[in-house]
């Protein structure tokens, strides 16, 4: 009995002492405590509604005492801009607690280290060693491995028609990456505890954030009343057994040369090194690793399965209603970004949109007739918002001048969309790309292997005698009176000349796809041509509601089995010394080699080969097809046609033998450019 009173008397002389020594302090307002709890007993099972309903009668920064620890409580966004971002030097630090003096080395990792040299040396390394762009990077393959090993698993069950547990599976996934990453290889559950990885982190996870009353009236952290201190110690035994053992395995077994080194490797290599401030032992080891994987699995793993829930429990109304949310809460947090990035800067006038759509409403089925309509309100520099895209949209010559000639260089990218992903080889190409180093490159490749004056030039013979096919097979069909689908014509001169001259022969439309290059290329440019919704908001994009990124996948793989054929053709059977080299000749001479400031590799060839094939047969077929159409709509006879083509008399003499044989019905006269004067064909 009376070492209880002792116990009180001295509880009461220390919370008498915190009373006198804060009682010349200028606090906040809060409420009043009582002895030895403070305010501790106000907050009830639901503490973040208690401490709102106090706020509401304090003020937004409030002072308590829970326990013998005095608090700040912050309750507005104002306020907690002051203590996180004005202030945050002052207030960085984690008040220390049972937990990280027993899990966690006595607070030597990063979590809940106090804020000073130490921290920022162990960030540093962290940071340098494991979380920099190329480090994460470098860990794709092995992060695409792990998802292929968990997606196989799952199609086998599937097939056998065994029940997976998802929860488990995505725990083990994100553990196997967390330790290749940290420690460079895969370890088992049963390596850590019989429990698994899984359960021990989440135990952890709870451990570290349940209150202790220890840490709040540290006379009684000796009692351990909850007894969280014997499951913290029990807890950080199995942490420190695993790590202990993983240490000695790289002691025992270090990386060779060459090899790349993880985590462990590199603080191993500065354990009593005298590089680092600070000494790094054991302990430092053992409190970093821990810090990583529980950052790297909890989270992943708990955010996985939070989702998996939502997919299991929830009706298609309610995902309709969470993908609305998403949207929306997305779109807000945009705008509130494009607010304080917009601030300051100048836009041109523009109408106001709405949210999520932006302006998009405003464009009908004649979109170009909509702009000139509101050009006309708002002017010839007009800024509108495409759904999340920013866009400026100009009206007039004057304008275009300086968006397009003045100040090219700012304008010249174009914006990435899923169709050049898609079809284009991710931008690979010249059509897509953006403007710079390796733009300048490709187009610099293929001036020099297939548009300087004098390989075209070259190709002149080749050109002259696909056009005499063409007129040959006419002038067949004229004798015998057979109709002739001349788009079709066309399309196969188009394509015939096209791959002479790319590919150094002549395919067949079959060998490209059963429709056809002309079916094929048209295809190829509506899919890149047409608005696609997933470009202008990108959270739907996966959803494809229009279908084109599955139809972009489909005519996709017909170029890519295309060209992949064309590549292996030109590899197995090169070209002999002396014989004229074409387009992916010239690519494959600079694949692998370091002539070029970037590497060259069977996508860019595939890219840029598409771009030239589209570039030279589409517009090529449907510039003459509109021509065409236009003469066959005159009412003139041929003769009035044959008045419009400029040639060398040579020339003229050969269209009239062919469409005239015997000369009989040529009777119209015929410009000869190169003499200045009239040549007359009978």
């Amino acid at each position: 009995m009376a070492w209880i009173w002792t116990a009180l008397a001295l509880i009461a002389i220390v919370f008498l002492f915190n009373m006198m020594k804060n009682k010349h302090k200028r606090l906040p307002p809060g409420p009043r405590g009582i002895p030895i709890l403070g305010n501790m007993h106000m907050l009830g099972s639901l503490p973040h509604r208690a401490l709102q309903a106090l706020s509401k009668k304090y003020g937004p920064i409030m002072y308590m005492r829970l326990g013998f620890v005095p608090a700040i409580v912050v309750s507005s966004p104002q306020a907690a801009e002051q203590f996180l971002k004005t202030h945050d030097l002052v207030f960085a630090n984690r008040p220390p607690h049972e937990c990280s003096r027993h899990m966690l080395y006595d607070g030597k990792g990063i979590s809940f280290s106090g804020y000073g040299p130490y921290w920022r040396s162990m960030r540093k390394l962290c940071t340098l060693e494991l979380l920099t762009s190329r480090k994460i990077n470098s860990f794709k393959p092995m992060r695409r491995e792990e998802v292929g090993l968990l997606i196989k698993s799952f199609e086998e069950a599937a097939r056998a028609g065994a029940a997976v547990d998802v929860s488990a599976k995505v725990a083990l996934l994100s553990a196997d990456m967390s330790c290749r990453m940290v420690f460079g290889k895969k370890y088992m559950d049963k390596d850590l505890d019989e429990r698994g990885f899984k359960a021990v982190i989440q135990e952890a996870m709870q451990l570290a954030a349940t209150p202790n009353i220890g840490d709040y009236i540290p006379c009684l952290l000796g009692l351990d009343l909850q007894g969280l201190t014997r499951r913290i110690k029990a807890t950080g035994k199995v942490f420190d057994d695993f790590f202990e053992k993983i240490i000695d395995e790289h002691i025992h077994k270090p990386k060779e040369e060459g090899q790349t080194k993880d985590l462990v490797d590199v603080m191993l290599d500065l354990m009593g090194s005298e590089e680092t401030e600070y000494n790094i032992q054991r302990a430092n080891i053992k409190a970093i690793s821990l810090d990583m994987m529980a950052a790297s699995m909890d989270t992943s793993a708990t955010m996985i399965e939070g989702i998996a829930f939502y997919i299991e429990t929830s009706s298609a109304m309610d995902w309709s209603w969470i993908a609305l949310s998403l949207i929306a809460l997305a779109y807000v947090v945009r705008a509130l970004l494009n607010i304080s990035k917009n601030k300051h800067k100048r836009l041109p006038p523009g109408p106001r949109g709405i949210p999520i759509l932006g302006n998009l409403h405003m464009l009908g089925e004649l979109p170009h007739q909509d702009l000139l309509r509101l050009a006309k309100k708002y002017g010839p520099i007009m800024y509108m918002r495409f759904a999340l895209v920013p866009t400026i949209v100009v009206s007039s010559p004057q304008a275009a001048e300086q968006f397009l000639k003045t100040n090219d260089l700012v304008f010249a990218g174009r914006p990435p969309h899923e169709g050049s992903r898609i079809v284009s080889y991710d931008r690979k190409g010249i059509s897509f790309t953006d403007y710079g180093p390796y733009w300048r490159n490709m187009r610099k490749l293929c001036t020099l292997g297939l548009l300087s004056n004098l390989r075209i030039s070259s190709f002149q013979p080749l050109r002259r005698e696909e056009l005499d096919l063409l007129i040959k097979s006419l002038k067949e069909a004229a004798l015998a009176r057979t109709a002739v689908d001349l788009s079709a014509k066309i399309s196969s001169l188009s394509a015939d000349m096209s791959c002479r001259m790319i590919f150094g022969k002549k395919y067949m439309d079959k060998d490209i796809d059963e429709r056809g290059f002309k079916a094929v290329i048209q295809e190829g440019m509506q899919l890149a041509g047409a608005p696609n919704i997933g470009d202008y908001i990108p959270f739907v994009a996966p959803l494809d509601l229009q279908g084109l990124a599955r139809r972009m996948k489909a005519i996709s793989k017909v170029f890519d089995a295309f060209f992949e054929k064309i590549i292996d053709d030109h590899i197995h059977e090169p070209k002999e010394e002396g014989q004229p080299k074409d387009l992916i000749d010239v690519m494959l001479g600079y694949m692998g080699s370091k002539e070029n400031e970037f590497q060259i590799e069977r996508s860019n060839i595939k890219a840029l080969v598409l771009d030239m094939l589209a570039g030279s047969m589409d517009t090529s077929a449907t510039a003459i097809e509109k021509t065409g159409g236009k003469m066959s709509e005159a009412e003139e006879n041929c003769d009035r046609a044959f008045h419009m083509v400029k040639c060398t008399p040579e020339e003229c003499t050969r269209l009239c033998a062919a469409y005239y044989p015997g000369g009989s019905h040529c009777r119209s006269k015929i410009t000869c450019c190169c003499q200045g004067k009239e040549k007359t064909t009978k």
